[in-house]
């Protein structure tokens, strides 16, 4: 929930709004990069045709309005004159039993599964790294190394052919 900043005008023009929007919309509905003038321009285009839109358009108001269109508009970044609510901190402290499990994530990306020691101190019970996927894309991308390990990859592991026809294996 966002409330209107005191550090800001109570009345925010439509433009600069309407930039907002289209910056917001924009990142709401692609995952990578940050969008040009172009693209803020068109996305502004598709919420309301009837009214302007312009790479001219946005500089003019980036140029009158310096302090509510920092550029460039990152992900995640909220208009400034909108700020967060803060909620209360609840200070009560938790209490875990023996019997609980917290899964958390550590700060290299390890998931790991820790439970409550009879000490009353947590303990690792169990992590996970890549699964299964990872082990198995790390299996494929050995055996192509070895496929071309003799000069060209034809499915046949040179070694493999080389043990099988010293036991008189023919493929």
């Amino acid at each position: 929930m966002f409330e209107q900043s005191e550090l800001f005008p109570e009345v925010i023009p439509d433009s600069v709004a309407r930039i907002w929007k289209a910056v917001l919309d924009w990142y709401r509905l692609n995952h990578f990069g940050t969008p040009t003038v172009q693209q803020i321009v068109d996305r502004m285009l598709l919420n309301d045709p009837a009214l302007p839109s312009s790479v001219e358009y946005i500089r003019q108001r980036r140029i009158k309005h310096p302090d509510l269109l920092p550029w460039p508009i990152r992900r995640g970044q909220r208009p400034p004159w909108l700020h967060e609510l803060t909620q209360p901190i609840d200070e009560t402290p938790v209490v875990l039993n023996p019997s609980d499990t917290l899964h958390l994530t550590t700060l290299e990306g390890v998931q790991v599964e820790v439970a409550v020691g009879e000490d009353g101190i947590l303990r690792i019970v169990r992590r996970w790294s890549g699964g299964i996927a990872g082990a198995t894309a790390v299996a494929y991308a050995a055996l192509i190394i070895l496929d071309g390990m003799d000069g060209t990859y034809d499915h046949i592991i040179h070694w493999c052919r080389v043990l099988a026809s010293a036991v008189h294996v023919h493929f």
